[in-house]
């Protein structure tokens, strides 16, 4: 993360006080767009192995339901408080009902039959991760990311498990790294939807931008790449755009500089 600060002060003395060029700005903003991805894949990663430990257990428990179990509430706490508060673990009915864990919490139980990730299980079942749009946490309704899996056979009437990633978290992370003011840190689903944007701002969470130009010309066909974006299909800003699909999941990662700070700057040095 040190080394991300690092590139993003670079990045600032090169963009703001244009001393220069546009390539050495563009070869900064490639290093953190790698920065990122490799950070945000590692962090899928740890919720992948934490989704996969909780389905472990459910497989070699088959006789203890894990919404009442206390040895599996222990072990979704430990998850969650290894992970720092940012990954927690649900499971869901087979009638799309989903619950937190442990039950001592005291947390009722709440619907997810219109979520995305779980009409995607009834239409098509899989037992391969879903990263679902963001959508509001049984019991604290926090914005998180949803990353669910589903069970290989239903269990006392669960079908899936799904890790939660919290977006205010999330956010807070991508907040510390980007280009400020105007610079962004995003990561999108392949099909444009916003999962997590910095600066945070709550009507962009979960909202497509499939159908934007850049979207459409840069991001959606292509592994990674830079441009000059006229207008975010977001705020309407100017920027200097650098992507990179992650490797290992169908999730890019965005990282810009805001081009108005550099003519701004420029204009007041030249007066």
């Amino acid at each position: 993360m040190t080394l991300v600060v690092q590139w993003s002060a670079t990045l600032y003395w090169i963009v703001a006080e244009g001393n220069a060029t546009r390539l050495r700005a563009e070869d900064v903003l490639r290093q953190m767009t790698i920065a990122m991805r490799e950070q945000s894949e590692r962090l899928l990663h740890d919720v992948d192995s934490s989704v996969k430990t909780a389905k472990f257990w459910m497989d070699t428990h088959p006789g203890d339901d894990p919404r009442t179990d206390p040895e599996f509430g222990r072990l979704v706490t430990l998850l969650r408080e290894s992970s720092g508060g940012l990954i927690d673990i649900h499971v869901v009915s087979t009638d799309g009902l989903s619950y937190s864990l442990p039950a001592q919490r005291g947390v009722k139980p709440q619907s997810v039959a219109d979520r995305d990730f779980f009409k995607a299980y009834r239409q098509s079942p899989s037992s391969n991760m879903m990263i679902g749009a963001p959508g509001r946490v049984p019991g604290t309704g926090q914005l998180a990311v949803p990353v669910a899996s589903k069970l290989d056979r239903p269990l006392h009437g669960i079908s899936m498990v799904y890790a939660s990633i919290e977006i205010t978290h999330l956010s807070g992370m991508y907040e510390d790294i980007r280009f400020k003011p105007n610079g962004t840190v995003a990561l999108l689903r392949d099909d444009g939807v916003v999962l997590v944007r910095a600066p945070f701002v709550e009507q962009y969470v979960g909202r497509s931008i499939a159908a934007g130009y850049d979207y459409l010309r840069h991001i959606q066909n292509g592994q990674s790449g830079m441009y000059m974006s006229g207008n975010s299909a977001l705020d309407g800003l100017e920027r200097l755009v650098s992507y990179i699909r992650l490797t290992d999941y169908p999730l890019t990662v965005i990282v810009s500089a805001g081009a108005r700070t550099r003519s701004a700057r420029g204009r007041r040095r030249a007066a």
